[in-house]
């Protein structure tokens, strides 16, 4: 039986955008970790959408990609 694929939410979707802007500046997401902050392990959980991303991070998050807060989670 093939595994059902993760439809993308609202929780996840800034994570896609997030992604697409790391890929263009060849970055990692354990990168982007280091400058939030935020341990690896709990940043991939909210990228997979597992937690919450704090919403006190978003405009860092959006600074350290040069991108708005809207951009990213509207």
């Amino acid at each position: 039986m093939e595994k059902a694929r993760l439809m993308p939410t609202r929780n996840t979707q800034w994570a896609e955008i997030v992604q697409l802007q790391l890929d263009s500046q060849e970055r990692s997401r354990a990168w982007l970790a280091r400058k939030l902050n935020i341990d690896r392990s709990t940043f991939n959980k909210m990228f997979h959408g597992q937690r919450n991303f704090p919403q006190d991070k978003r405009h860092i998050l959006a600074y350290t990609l040069n991108l708005s807060v809207n951009q990213i989670f509207d």
